[in-house]
């Protein structure tokens, strides 16, 4: 089985994916809504990474694309959270859907626009 970062859980200088967790690990820690499609949390070192950009920022969310039905919403968002060790649950939020159907989506930026934290001293709102 092959891992994306290098042989035998080990980190290797050459690795062509340690450039790539770098920048992941980077981006997390600068986002305000990350967007998950087609992630089941099953990767500690995907998850390690998340955890810590919604631990470093207390208005950092997650929007999560699955295909979870209406009624197991929340409890997809408890099970989220307990495979991030966070408790966050107020800033995760399950879109119902494939990854096709989102992509779909006729108002797909202003979806994930609502999303973001509402800053008090932003320069600009969205309406």
């Amino acid at each position: 089985m092959p891992y994306i970062f290098g042989r035998d859980f080990k980190l290797e200088a050459a690795d062509s994916y340690l450039f790539y967790a770098y920048e992941f690990r980077r981006y997390m820690l600068m986002t305000k809504l990350i967007a998950v499609i087609g992630y089941g949390f099953g990767d500690s070192h995907i998850n390690k990474m998340l955890t810590q950009g919604l631990r470093e920022d207390s208005n950092q969310r997650l929007f999560v694309v699955g295909k979870s039905n209406r009624d197991h919403c929340v409890e997809t968002v408890q099970t989220i959270c307990s495979c991030l060790e966070v408790d966050v649950t107020t800033r995760v939020h399950v879109q119902q859907g494939s990854a096709e159907e989102f992509m779909e989506t006729p108002d797909l930026a202003n979806l994930l626009l609502a999303g973001l934290p509402k800053a008090e001293d932003a320069p600009f709102r969205f309406a």
